[in-house]
């Protein structure tokens, strides 16, 4: 396989035959390009490169070097590594069959279904490329095309979109369910959505997690969960639900399987924003709020949101002459900058949510603003 999409701003290249159906369903739901890519994904189950090793190993004794770098996803069994191209492209080689670092007892329950809250099976594991390297690379290289991710959940309507920053917990994906299944709003992202400077949002189109209390109020939503499941993933669900709780198991699901295409946008412009977070009062407060204070919460939230900003990028900053990629606080700062364009002159407030509303209560709210 070898394909050249687009994502967002950026142009990538996808490459090799071991990669999972659900893996190749994600890279085929954006478009194709023909620009030269800034990144290849080459997918086998070694990782030949530089010094010929086929082993992957912990990022405690990983090898890096100037334009090399090579480790192990210590919460996913996936292998990398990340080399520059004689041109100047980033190019990762990817083993998603990577079970190096997979030692301890809970490691090992992850990998079985019933231990799993998202149900993953050995082809749907591949999916974990998306949260252990895809997000984190994305971010590096989107933001020398001008655009940024946000963790933030999107719809769209006529060409104009309503986003709901947060940290996790908040309600924006609660918000993105009602408003797309109640109305005539579409699917744009849930959890990171792409936002380039000049105000444009693009579809993610990466699965959703979808948990049983974000289906509270929404049977219709519910019934298409049911109807997506095996027999055995409905028993989980149900199970899990009852023995683990609400929280603790899950789906991932792609957006045009769970709304439909006519649901699903393409993109769109900015109009409002608003930013969800929940406080110890019991009623409500809407505030307005400016595009750089704007800014600098949501880059808050995006470098906690992707682990690697947290962990293994700032073991790699330390590094003496490590130059493969930016420093994290450069990273945070062009982000900075980025975002704060982008909100210029748009409509931003923050929701302080009751800690105890429930999801139809922040709709509710919102929906009062968003026809006034």
């Amino acid at each position: 396989m070898e394909l050249k999409i687009r994502v967002g701003t950026l142009p990538i290249r996808i490459m090799g035959e071991d990669i999972g159906s659900q893996l190749k369903e994600f890279f085929l739901s954006f478009p194709e390009t023909e620009e030269d890519p800034r990144i290849s994904f080459i997918f086998n189950n070694s990782l030949d490169g530089k010094g010929g090793h086929k082993e992957s190993i912990s990022l405690v004794a990983a090898e890096i070097h100037d334009q090399t770098l090579r480790f192990t996803d210590y919460a996913a069994p996936v292998g990398y590594l990340v080399e520059l191209s004689t041109g100047g492209t980033l190019k990762v080689n990817c083993n998603v069959n990577d079970t190096s670092r997979v030692t301890g007892l809970k490691q090992r329950l992850n990998m079985v279904r019933f231990f799993n809250s998202f149900y993953l099976g050995k082809e749907e594991r591949s999916l974990n490329f998306i949260y252990s390297l895809w997000q984190y690379v994305l971010q590096i290289l989107l933001i020398e095309t001008g655009a940024s991710l946000i963790h933030a959940s999107c719809v769209e309507k006529n060409g104009k979109v309503l986003m709901f920053p947060a940290w996790g917990g908040a309600g924006k994906t609660s918000m993105m369910y009602r408003l797309v299944m109640n109305g005539d709003w579409r699917f744009l992202s849930d959890d990171m959505s792409i936002l380039s400077q000049d105000g444009v949002l693009y579809l993610n189109s990466a699965p959703i997690a979808v948990y049983p209390y974000n289906l509270k109020g929404l049977p219709q939503l519910y019934r298409r969960i049911s109807e997506l499941q095996s027999l055995g993933g409905r028993i989980h669900w149900h199970l899990g639900n009852r023995i683990l709780g609400e929280n603790r198991v899950g789906r991932r699901i792609f957006p045009r399987d769970l709304f439909g295409d006519r649901k699903v946008a393409d993109q769109g412009i900015l109009d409002k924003a608003i930013y969800l977070v929940r406080w110890n009062a019991t009623t409500f407060h809407f505030d307005s709020i400016c595009a750089e204070e704007f800014a600098s919460h949501a880059v808050n939230v995006l470098l906690a949101e992707i682990r690697q900003f947290r962990y293994e990028f700032q073991a790699w900053n330390s590094v003496p002459n490590f130059s493969l990629f930016r420093n994290i606080w450069e990273i945070a700062e062009r982000t900075r900058i980025i975002l704060a364009e982008a909100f210029k002159n748009k409509d931003l407030h923050v929701l302080y949510i009751p800690k105890q509303a429930v999801p139809n209560d922040i709709h509710a709210f919102v929906s009062r603003y968003i026809e006034s």
